[in-house]
């Protein structure tokens, strides 16, 4: 069986009293902030010089997006005039965003100091794909602009906006309009939105619930996009599984769902059917070790469709039941697997040393400084054994 880790999220916000403190490496749900560099002339496109990391932000920024970081690579959720509410590689930005005289615009990651929902906030970013650029920077259900984008992404459980709104403030700490929104609002033959109610990138990036990623996101670039992904019936599994199944329970920072097969019919492209013992864990990081928050057994049948050679999705889940109709419903769903099924379920020997696996094979892809994981009551289990 081959075992293909699900690209999930791990939070490592650290806070600090005097000022927000960087936390390294991208993921997803981060934000992206553009900023002209100082001293960039819009008009005779000199450039000087340009610090890495600005020491303010509040006359540079042009821009924000999302980003989205899976097995395939980078990639950049935003709504921009060139594309509309569009996904694509991180490289397409650093494209769009290329000044004209050959150099770079900065890059600002920031991420949310609560970021346990960051797999939400991409996803309802995802449901505005195919939208139009918002040009009039007003309320729209069918075009957004950049910030108005991540709002109406960035949205918790209870339909609370993480980012609120307020009149947008387009002048520079001098209080002078920057050359960039006369020329940007002059293409659209529109006069600049002052003090319409909105959000802006300069005023987002001050929200205290964010924090400074300390990385330079150019290093993420030039990913080899047009490979063919590895994406299986597996992948969409596991996908489904930490999606659908681990939200169901209490809230962690990360999600590693494991498995055994026990059989799979893929003679139907449009309904692979996949038996098996599927289980979903949750957990925090608590300095080296993953403590598990939540999670359980979901054993059953998977239904998955093949899209293209490279793309497969889950289509329905028949799932045993619990309690009393556990045995009734496993014998229906696994048929003659039954006897291979009971076998699997009940050797946990065998059932931990592919969890541990599976967590090793994860902690160890995303460079985590983890040795344990620890079930609660439970001594904790090394890894690296």
């Amino acid at each position: 069986m081959k075992k293909i880790i699900l690209l999930c999220i791990t939070v490592l916000a650290l806070l600090s009293s005097c000022k927000p403190a960087s936390v390294g490496g991208i993921q997803t749900g981060d934000l992206v902030f553009i900023a002209l560099p100082a001293s960039y002339h819009l008009y005779n496109r000199d450039y000087v010089t340009s610090p890495d990391k600005p020491e303010s932000f509040e006359d540079l920024l042009i821009h924000t997006a999302i980003l989205d970081v899976d097995k395939e690579g980078v990639w950049i959720i935003d709504a921009t005039l060139a594309h509309g509410v569009d996904r694509h590689p991180l490289d397409t930005m650093f494209s769009d965003f290329a000044l004209k005289n050959g150099n770079s615009c900065d890059y600002i990651v920031m991420r949310l100091a609560n970021n346990k929902q960051a797999k939400r906030y991409v996803a309802n970013a995802k449901k505005h794909l195919g939208k139009k650029y918002n040009i009039n920077f007003s309320p729209s259900d069918d075009a957004l602009y950049c910030t108005e984008l991540v709002r109406e992404s960035y949205v918790d459980k209870k339909g609370i906006y993480l980012f609120e709104e307020s009149p947008m403030d387009f002048t520079d700490r001098e209080g002078n309009m920057p050359d960039y929104w006369t020329w940007l609002f002059g293409r659209l033959g529109k006069e600049v939105p002052q003090g319409v109610m909105g959000t802006l990138p300069q005023s987002m990036i001050q929200d205290p619930q964010l924090v400074r990623v300390d990385c330079q996101l150019t290093d993420y670039g030039n990913l080899a996009y047009d490979q063919t992904p590895v994406d299986t019936y597996l992948t969409a599994i596991e996908d489904y599984l930490a999606n659908a199944i681990g939200t169901q329970y209490a809230t962690a920072e990360t999600c590693i769902p494991f498995y055994n097969i026990v059989s799979v019919d893929d003679s139907n492209p449009d309904d692979i059917q996949v038996l098996g013992d599927f289980w979903v864990m949750n957990y925090n990081q608590a300095g080296d070790t993953l403590k598990m928050v939540s999670g359980g057994s979901h054993p059953g049948k998977m239904h998955v469709r093949k899209i293209s050679d490279t793309r497969f999705e889950v289509t329905g889940f028949d799932q045993v039941g619990d309690g009393s109709t556990f045995l009734p419903t496993a014998k229906r769903i696994f048929g003659d697997k039954f006897d291979a099924f009971s076998a699997i379920q009940s050797d946990q020997e065998k059932r931990e040393a592919v969890r541990k696996e599976y967590v090793k094979e994860y902690v160890e892809h995303h460079n985590l400084p983890v040795k344990y994981y620890q079930d609660y009551g439970w001594p904790a289990v090394n890894i690296k054994d």
